[in-house]
């Protein structure tokens, strides 16, 4: 049941202390979307989110969907450190918790190429007032990899089309959960970003494009990068966002 977060006019599904697995937009609200080009360190893109939003006359609470790109993939230990000592910080420092948790949504993702020295903010999403209370609501599915909630992964250590097809098919059926729950479907979605640094196409027909319905339209946006934790390999999110801006 999705939970509200009336400050920032939207509702988000719980995931754990440092993301929400998803958000949708409350009534008569949309979602807008903003990737730097040139993206900031995770403290000063939060002072940089809270500025930005109070010129937008909206609160720092209606930020709901935050996109990371790091250095590396981090063992787990790593990254729970970096949760409790980098992420969780500066939300606290802008009162962004609700109930103590994340509401906002989070796809953290390991460059492959040229990787940033440091982990960095690469976009986010908030709330505006549409006054459009019909349409479909806007929404953002955070990243889903291929680990269970038991923290098993998905045919570990394997990475043969097969073992990527189950990984794909994993993530999907998660992603395709979370919709259902925000009662919005994949015909909805306006952007599907897969992420993986191993080929996609052996799988990609059968257990991606096909379940997304009209949505392929849009085609799958690729990223050569890894999930954020070692030995994961595949991860994706969907959203719904009829705007979006880059920044310089």
């Amino acid at each position: 049941m999705p939970t509200p977060n009336s400050r920032g006019n939207f509702h988000f599904l719980r995931g754990g202390a440092a993301y929400s697995h998803a958000v949708i937009a409350d009534p008569g609200y949309a979602i807008q979307y903003v990737t730097f080009l040139h993206p900031l360190p995770v403290a000063q893109g939060f002072d940089w989110i809270a500025d930005y939003l109070q010129n937008q006359g909206r609160p720092t609470q209606a930020v709901c969907a935050i996109q990371l790109r790091s250095p590396r993939p981090l063992t787990m230990q790593e990254f729970g450190a970096f949760n409790a000592q980098t992420y969780r910080p500066a939300l606290e420092k802008h009162d962004l918790l609700v109930e103590g948790v994340s509401p906002m949504t989070r796809s953290n993702l390991a460059v492959e190429i040229n990787p940033p020295a440091q982990a960095v903010l690469y976009a986010f999403g908030y709330t505006v007032p549409s006054g459009d209370t019909g349409a479909t609501r806007d929404f953002i599915l955070s990243g889903a990899g291929d680990m269970d909630a038991n923290g098993k992964i998905i045919r570990g250590g394997e990475t043969s089309d097969d073992a990527l097809r189950d990984k794909a098919k994993f993530v999907m059926d998660d992603l395709s959960a979370r919709l259902k729950t925000l009662d919005v479907t994949w015909d909805d979605s306006t952007a599907f970003n897969v992420y993986c640094a191993y080929d996609l196409f052996p799988y990609l027909r059968e257990t991606v494009l096909e379940p997304l319905g009209r949505a392929q339209l849009q085609g799958v946006h690729w990223y050569f990068m890894r999930p954020p934790i070692q030995g994961l390999e595949l991860e994706a999110d969907a959203r719904r966002v009829l705007r979006e801006v880059y920044l310089p």
